[in-house]
């Protein structure tokens, strides 16, 4: 049974590898520093031109996700590496304007290779912050914990190149999965979580809608300085630059979102039926599967979410969340081993047979989701991993609904040293 105060697993090899380990994430942004960084560089481009030429940050007229405003392609490509064509490579910006005045103070560092590797940085941080969350949550609990600790470390390396040398931020939704919403019972954790699951919205949006957990939950005080944070980001846009940046990114998305569910790498069911069975886009499909994917979330949330404590419904949510979504990429799935280890560290009695599920999860992630491929079967089994989490994660809780029950008095001691 879990205890009010907990020791932080530091001894033995199995740390020193750990350790290890994170600091080659760390470094990886200047061992990968000459790959294209496809991601980083729309978020360096739109904070150098919104406040010279805010009509460029957003292709409101794109024909695909390649077609940008010329002054956009122009500065991509200069920010392209030489031996890859700026028009397979480039991409839009489709993060809300409450970003811009980041990547404005971003792009006063006078450089776009040092935004790139600043966008990077941030990337491997946010993994590793992760990952150091999950072994405070996890290495003490069993007695081969930091050996399989370890080895998801490692497994998941390879799967680590992809977000950081492309500067994406998917970093930041793993870390929010891993740290749960517990931690929010005392002040700084409750700064901690607002920042992160911030951050998560203002570059992808889609993560709001984890605030009807935090409402279900009634957490009406972190969601209170979520919604101020959120608050003083707008009106600090609006008061920077043109007002009507929020309707060209409304435009830009709606646009941009249709023509990416077809996309090669998008791995959700949508996209994958659509480029199985081409007449799959036309209605009443996409509403069926839809409803489809609500009802399974529904009856997996009934059957094993009712005695969960807050950090499993978090877990639960996180990866519903990418299942219900028309758009999964594949470094999507690194919220896979946030959300599993976070239902694991949940549990208050765990066992190394259990604990497995995480490396075990994490070499699948790995496995599926590095190799940049959108033909034959990987691409299935992406979308496949996401269910299976999905199912253990709620059906975890229910394995032993007694002492879930008994867990929901210790949530606060549990998480008071997470961070």
């Amino acid at each position: 049974m879990l205890t009010g105060r907990r020791r932080v697993e530091t001894r033995g090899l199995p740390f020193v590898g750990f350790a290890c380990v994170m600091a080659i994430w760390l470094l990886a942004p200047l061992l990968l520093a000459d790959r294209v960084a496809q991601d980083a560089v729309p978020f360096v481009v739109a904070g150098e031109l919104v406040s010279s030429d805010p009509g460029a940050v957003y292709a409101t007229d794109a024909t695909d996700l390649y077609d940008l405003p010329p002054a956009f392609a122009e500065r991509s490509c200069e920010l392209t590496p030489p031996d890859r064509r700026c028009s397979d490579v480039n991409v839009a910006f489709l993060s809300p304007p409450q970003t811009l005045p980041f990547l404005d103070a971003l792009a006063r560092l006078g450089s776009g290779e040092l935004g790139i590797l600043v966008m990077r940085l941030l990337g491997a941080g946010a993994l590793v912050a992760g990952m150091v969350v999950l072994w405070r949550r996890l290495a003490h609990r069993t007695r081969r914990a930091p050996v399989l600790l370890l080895v998801t470390a490692l497994v998941l390396t390879p799967f680590a190149t992809v977000p950081v040398a492309l500067g994406q931020t998917s970093p930041l939704l793993f870390l929010s999965a891993a740290m749960g919403v517990g931690i929010a019972e005392r002040a700084r954790g409750r700064a901690a979580f607002v920042l992160v699951w911030c951050a998560t919205i203002v570059t992808k949006l889609v993560p709001a809608a984890m605030g009807v957990v935090l409402v279900a939950q009634r957490r009406w005080r972190t969601l209170a300085w979520a919604a101020g944070v959120l608050v003083v980001l707008t009106a600090l846009t609006a008061v920077l630059y043109p007002v009507d940046l929020f309707g060209q990114f409304v435009e830009a998305t709606r646009r941009t979102t249709e023509l990416t569910i077809s996309h090669h790498f998008n791995r959700a069911a949508d996209g994958l039926l659509r480029r199985w069975w081409p007449g799959f886009g036309s209605a009443p499909w996409p509403m069926l599967l839809l409803g489809l994917r609500l009802a399974v979330v529904a009856v997996l949330g009934w059957v094993g979410m009712r005695r969960a404590t807050d950090d499993e419904q978090w877990a639960f949510a996180w990866l519903a969340l990418l299942f219900i979504s028309p758009l999964l990429w594949g470094h999507y799935l690194w919220v896979v081993p946030g959300a599993l280890g976070l239902a694991l560290a949940s549990r208050p009695q765990l066992d190394d047979r259990m604990l497995a599920l995480l490396p075990g999860f994490s070499l699948a992630v790995s496995a599926f989701a590095t190799p940049n491929v959108f033909q034959g079967p990987l691409p299935w089994l992406q979308l496949v991993t996401l269910v299976a989490a999905l199912v253990v994660v709620a059906l975890l809780p229910r394995s032993d609904p007694v002492a879930s029950a008994v867990a929901r008095t210790h949530t606060r001691p549990q998480n008071e040293n997470v961070l």
